[in-house]
């Protein structure tokens, strides 16, 4: 590596810290786990939250504990080849849909698995549900 490349090279660097420092964010993984198109922060209802990811799983939260989320998120990483998605919301199902609707007084908290590849999705809800 030459001396123009090494320059190049840290000047790419810097413009990047740079770029992610202007939207709070330390990594390229926070940055796209926080302006990820797919996602909604806005919704008040699970499907609308995940409205780009085509499959949603909810592991049943009494069989699983919350100390076998990070096993899930770990076997997610190592596993799927697709897009997807974890998160913990509280939330309560509605009678009348059946549909989850985000509820921050009352229900109770829920892991989601959010999954654009429906191979992804089947192989979850087969390990975890």
């Amino acid at each position: 590596m030459n001396f123009f490349e090494a320059l190049e090279s840290r000047w790419r660097g810097r413009k990047e810290r740079k770029f992610l420092a202007e939207y709070g964010c330390d990594t390229w993984e926070q940055y796209h786990r926080r302006y990820d198109p797919d996602y909604s922060y806005m919704a008040n209802r699970i499907k609308s939250i995940y409205h780009g990811y085509l499959h949603v799983a909810v592991p049943d939260s009494v069989r699983y504990r919350w100390e076998e989320y990070p096993k899930m998120e770990e076997w997610c990483n190592q596993r799927c080849l697709g897009k997807w998605r974890s998160d913990i919301h509280r939330v309560i199902r509605d009678s009348l849909t059946g549909e989850w609707e985000l509820n921050g007084i009352g229900g109770g908290d829920h892991m989601f698995f959010a999954f654009k590849d429906e191979r992804d999705y089947l192989m979850f809800t087969l390990r975890w549900s």
